[in-house]
């Protein structure tokens, strides 16, 4: 009987040594971190935005943030005054719903946003400069079109569509 309870309390005792390597650890999957990685970046780059620790970028993304807005507001202003106007652009092509437009756009505004956020900050010392490229080239795309868009107010019937938008019908913007 001695050596009974002897054993058990060796047993007891060593439980919790034993226990160790047996205990799951918490360490994060490589899977989690690269299905994660893309929403830190975003936020990342929305905090940098905010808080305007890195200036420049965030005087650009603002400023490209302002020519998307200005291209949808006046992608919607253009839908409510051509009937026969649809989106002709490359990821809504055909549509009318401005919340469709704006969702994709606005996707790829993200994207954009995100990379050259995370080009300022990765890239090598030699290629670094090239970061406000997508922001430059994409920006510039949404002013030109919220021109022509806001350009559509002084069109006379028989005009044709704003250069982003076609007919759906094949006739004239109508209004």
């Amino acid at each position: 009987m001695k050596l009974l309870r002897l054993s058990l309390l060796f047993l007891l005792v060593s439980l919790p040594v034993f226990g160790q390597s047996f205990v799951p650890t918490h360490h994060e999957s490589t899977i989690k971190k690269v299905l994660l990685a893309p929403f830190k970046e975003v936020g990342r780059t929305a905090v940098d935005m905010v808080t305007f620790r890195d200036k420049p970028f965030a005087i650009a993304a603002w400023a490209y943030v302002g020519a998307y807005t200005a291209d949808m507001v006046s992608t919607h202003t253009a839908f409510s005054r051509c009937l026969g106007c649809v989106e002709g652009g490359l990821f809504a092509r055909n549509s009318r719903s401005s919340g469709q437009v704006t969702a994709a756009w606005g996707g790829v505004a993200i994207a954009n946003l995100t990379v050259a956020h995370l080009w300022k900050r990765e890239a090598p010392t030699s290629i670094k400069w090239a970061w406000p490229a997508g922001l430059a080239f994409l920006g510039t795309e949404h002013a030109l079109f919220a021109y022509h868009n806001f350009g559509y107010s002084s069109l006379r019937p028989g005009q044709p569509c704003p250069a982003n938008f076609t007919v759906a019908d094949g006739g004239s913007c109508t209004f």
